[in-house]
């Protein structure tokens, strides 16, 4: 009995031991399969080697148990043959018992002792055989359960280890490609720094031609000088050797004055008398003038239908002709724009030099960009500016306040009235039939015509009104350029505004020149919707920041008014410049080149208008071509139009981080040290938000004088 209790403990420990392997074994398994759900695709090829690496190892671990269990199966084995011998003793003594007789009774006591413990150890021989058989025909299973499921791991292993080796192939292949590019890049980043080098070349070269033109002009002027000088020697000596003729031909003219005299007192009286017929026929030509004027203007309103009285019957007082006296004015640019400044700093008003310029360049740009826009905080001066700028410039100027009714063009012009069955016409819709060309010839009035005149619209908070009422009107005024015939009607037509006065009235056509500047306001103060991104492809946009300091303490002392004589449109258009020519050309070329390769990589490139309208606006910048007059005005230009492209952005992005820091490079070489300081601030507040803001620059009163 001690036997089998020693093979029951012994069975029930290695069942044990056996259970406990099972349990490390399958709590291992659960381990790497939660290790192998948590792991990412984008593991490489070292971590799945290693996962192969630690399967192969539980692979071992399994044959390693295996191999235990056949060992515990042999011992089991020898136990099995030790009873087998203990059976062949039993038989051996069994003979015994038969040869010996005398001993019968023992030993049958003993044989059926024997035989009692031999069918103890058989039940238990065959107990054992059949768990024996049980456990091994079990383990043997699932060890090759295990050992299958285990192959079939290696097996997808496998195969995801050769599709990581072709991925790793792919990416050996594209970081040589990378590698090719970037070298490609530092090719190009060479180039850029030899085009810069060049650029700078170029420039003195072209201050070198200036100085050889000018000392050129001055030997040219000189040798004139002394061709001049001698020419005068030899007139003056001849004209004193014609002063005696001369003297005699005088005595000659005074003897024939006086044969003449009592003529000329006939004459005289004769005179007179046709000027005093001539005055009464002019007073009396007056008279039917206005006779003829009042008959007008009374078979207008009878014959025009009612809507269309209200445009016609009486103008805007902007446009009142006594404003400015009946004389004209033909004053130098630069010298009216010196007197502007001059008066404006005596107020106290907080306009630097720099503003004023770009202000004023812009509004020459309106045949491109026909709109000029004034973006800021309320109070920084936007709507003053441009009032100011007309009374001193000689300009009539007009406010439109702006309405949220404004939802199409129509509106702008005007409201029909239901109630009283009446089109009222807005003064915007007056001004603009008065100063049309073409259309309405009965509304000029002679020698007193506006039509000569320049006339400054300003749309207050522009924001207020919808989108799509300024769009079509921008729209409209920028295809004008593309007219160049206006005279005749059906030329101008795509260009021309419609003004329709409601039911029983027509539609009204109406051209609006070029001595029509149009200028709006945006006040950001985050309650009206923002127009910025929609008007910017038409418009030149000024951002107004901070006031300086400076402007904080300085009195305002408002002046006498305004300008005493009227601009002539005549005088505004001889300012005007196209955008060819000039040896600053090539280098703002360059410039606006670079720029819109940068943008197109970020997907914000501008199109072949805007490249026009940054052309034209330097060429139209007061003093552009004397010394860096022209890096200013393309620092403008990047202000008012290209860095706004830039809002919104992310700066954490490589793409925009590379485009930032080439705008920072061109701004630094530009020389604009406000507009640089601005952005460089701008970058590290974006860094803190993740995206590009662009707050506008604050300039100082004494900038650029």
């Amino acid at each position: 009995m001690s036997n089998s209790s020693t093979t029951w403990l012994w069975l029930l420990a290695t069942a044990l031991s056996v259970l406990m392997a099972a349990l490390a074994f399958g709590f291992h398994l659960y381990q790497r399969r939660r290790f192998a759900a948590a792991m990412d695709d984008a593991s490489d090829v070292a971590d799945l080697a290693a996962r192969k690496s630690a399967l192969m190892a539980d692979v071992d671990i399994l044959r390693s148990w295996i191999g235990e269990q056949q060992q515990n199966l042999l011992k089991l084995q020898g136990e099995r043959e030790e009873q087998e011998r203990v059976r062949a003793e039993l038989t051996h003594l069994q003979q015994s018992l038969a040869e010996g007789k005398e001993t019968r009774q023992t030993l049958a006591e003993q044989t059926t002792e024997l035989e009692n413990r031999r069918a103890t150890l058989t039940q238990t021989l065959d107990d054992l055989r059949h768990q024996l058989n049980e456990v091994e025909s079990k383990k043997l299973e699932e060890a090759t359960a295990r050992v299958t499921a285990l192959n079939t791991k290696i097996q997808v292993l496998d195969s995801e280890i050769s599709a990581r080796e072709e991925r790793l192939d792919q990416l050996r292949k594209e970081s040589a490609d990378l590698t090719e590019t970037l070298e490609e890049m530092r090719g190009a980043k060479e180039a850029l720094t030899l085009a810069r080098s060049l650029d700078s070349l170029r420039l003195e070269v072209a201050e070198a031609k200036t100085t050889a033109a000018r000392v050129v002009e001055l030997k040219a002027e000189q040798t004139a000088l002394v061709t001049r000088n001698q020419f005068l020697e030899n007139e003056i000596d001849d004209r004193k050797s014609a002063i005696s003729p001369l003297k005699q031909t005088i005595s000659r003219m005074k003897t024939w004055l006086e044969q003449i005299q009592p003529k000329l007192a006939a004459e005289s009286t004769k005179l007179d008398s046709l000027r005093d017929e001539v005055s009464g026929l002019e007073a009396r030509k007056a008279s039917l003038t206005l006779e003829v004027e009042r008959w007008k203007a009374e078979l207008a309103h009878l014959t025009a239908p009612e809507g269309e009285s209200s445009i016609f019957e009486a103008g805007p007082a902007g446009l009142s002709p006594g404003e400015f006296a009946l004389t004209s004015c033909d004053p130098d640019e630069g010298d009216l724009l010196r007197q502007l400044k001059q008066t404006l700093q005596r107020e106290g008003h907080y306009f630097p030099s720099r503003v004023i310029d770009a202000f004023h360049t812009a509004l020459k740009c309106q045949s491109i960009n026909p709109l000029t826009i004034l973006a800021g905080v309320a109070g920084t001066g936007k709507t003053l500016l441009p009032l100011r700028y007309a009374e001193l410039m000689g300009l009539y100027s007009l406010v439109v306040p702006a309405q949220p009714r404004w939802e199409t063009l129509q509106s702008m012009f005007g409201v029909y009235d239901h109630r009283e069955k009446r089109y009222k016409a807005s003064d915007l819709s007056r001004a603009l039939v008065r100063l049309d060309p073409y259309n309405y010839p009965e509304l000029d009035r002679g020698n007193v015509s506006l039509r000569d005149r320049m006339l400054l619209i300003l749309i207050d908070e522009m924001n207020l009104a919808q989108p799509e009422a300024l769009s079509e009107l921008l729209s409209r005024l920028e295809l004008r350029r593309l007219v160049e015939t206006p005279d005749k009607a059906a030329k101008r037509a795509q260009a021309e505004l419609e003004i329709d006065t409601g039911p029983g009235g027509r539609r009204l056509r109406v051209w609006v020149p070029d001595n029509v500047l149009l200028v709006g306001t945006i006040n950001d103060d985050k309650i009206v919707r923002p127009l910025f991104d929609k008007m910017m492809e038409h418009a030149n946009v000024m951002r107004f920041g901070r006031p300086d300091d400076q402007a904080l303490i300085r009195p305002i002392r408002y002046g006498a008014g305004a300008q005493e004589s009227f601009l002539p449109a005549e005088a505004w258009r001889g300012w005007l410049k196209g955008p060819d020519g000039g040896w600053y050309m090539d280098e703002v070329k360059s410039w606006s080149i670079a720029l819109n390769q940068s943008l197109d990589r970020i997907g914000r490139p501008f199109g072949f208008r805007a490249q026009q309208a940054l052309a034209l606006y330097v060429a139209n910048y007061p003093e552009v071509g004397s010394g860096d007059r022209h890096r200013l005005a393309f620092a403008d230009q990047l202000e008012q139009k290209i860095l706004p492209r830039l809002r919104g952005l992310e700066v954490r992005d490589p793409s925009v981080s590379s485009v930032l820091q080439q705008f920072g490079a061109l701004i630094q070489r530009l020389g604009d040290k406000p507009l640089e300081t601005t952005f460089s601030q701008a970058r590290e507040a974006s860094g803190k938000v993740g995206r590009f803001l662009w707050p506008g620059v604050t300039r100082r009163l004494d900038e650029g004088e």
